[in-house]
């Protein structure tokens, strides 16, 4: 696979899959302009993979820290996918950084160059997050919907990438919960967190399947059941247990914390993860560059949903 690095604004090739031709010559320049704004605020490259004559991959680099390598299977920062790395690509040490080609459908590694970042920030404060679930305040049945409806809606969260970005999603859900959306003083939304070989399968990807190493996502409370908000994989409220049958190979219980939570680190596989609390802004850049992602995954695939037998 052919692999290159290129500054925003260099002539892209234009793919010709079938699926790509839906779109006209104007609307991809759109999407690419967009693609182009957010590499040139946030200081990145792009990058084209060419796997044949007539297909082609391209998107946003990454930076990213190596957290865990097992075989062709790599764990990175700020991020919940199950990455792979592709044979042309370079091996990878634990501990340092890279800046990353990765196919926003299959989130394969595709090319990586070692990378400090511009800016070392300060650890995250971490913290349990412990949260009584059983003391979460009720709300009625007709304001879970309501919430559910209300966050769905919202343009700049990108639920039809469901391949990466949990985390910012469902912070996101919960601030506007809490502080737009639920009239009442109390907080009434918390956070469950799914970990294991987790396997979706999506319409919403072309590959047909998305894989984490974890999955989060808000939980309110409705008499004594609990219902989870996610709009990356329902139309609609469901229990814990539908939550979790679509999302294949848990490896342990879930965790519940207070929205608060942001992200997750360490070794979640034993249960010696931290969690970590947003940095200011963290996550409405995270969701600029997982829209970046979506962007580019519809520019070399076609339109969604794409055809999968996913019922």
């Amino acid at each position: 696979m052919n692999v290159r690095f290129v500054e925003p604004g260099s002539p892209l090739p234009a793919p010709m899959s079938e699926g790509t031709r839906y779109f006209q010559a104007s609307a991809r320049k759109h999407f690419l302009r967009q693609i182009e704004s957010l590499a040139q605020q946030q200081n990145r490259h792009l990058f084209v993979a060419n796997e044949q004559s007539d297909n082609y991959v391209f998107g946003l680099t990454k930076v990213r820290r190596v957290l865990a390598v097992d075989g062709d299977e790599v764990r990175l920062s700020e991020s919940h996918a199950r990455h792979r790395v592709s044979p042309s690509a370079p091996s990878l040490a634990v501990g340092k950084w890279y800046e990353m080609a990765i196919d926003p459908a299959s989130n394969k590694i595709l090319e990586a160059f070692e990378r400090q970042p511009q800016v070392v920030f300060p650890p995250p404060q971490t913290s349990t997050f412990p949260i009584d679930i059983g003391a979460l305040p009720p709300v009625s049945r007709y304001n879970a919907e309501a919430f559910f409806s209300k966050v769905r809606r919202q343009p700049h969260i990108p639920f039809q990438y469901p391949a990466n970005g949990c985390w910012a999603r469902a912070h996101e859900m919960c601030r506007l919960i809490e502080r737009h959306f639920d009239l009442d003083l109390l907080d009434v939304v918390a956070k469950i967190w799914n970990f294991g070989e987790l396997k979706v399968k999506s319409d919403n990807n072309p590959t047909c399947l998305v894989e984490w190493k974890y999955h989060v996502a808000p939980v309110v409370r409705v008499g004594t059941e609990l219902l989870v908000i996610d709009p990356s994989l329902f139309e609609g409220l469901v229990t814990i247990d539908v939550w979790q049958d679509r999302q294949s190979e848990l490896s342990r219980d879930s965790i519940f914390t207070t929205r608060d939570a942001y992200n997750i680190g360490g070794n979640h596989v034993s249960g010696e993860e931290q969690l970590f609390v947003e940095e200011a802004g963290q996550a409405a850049e995270q969701l600029q560059e997982f829209w970046g992602d979506l962007i580019s995954l519809i520019v070399c695939n076609g339109p969604l949903p794409y055809r999968c037998d996913c019922g």
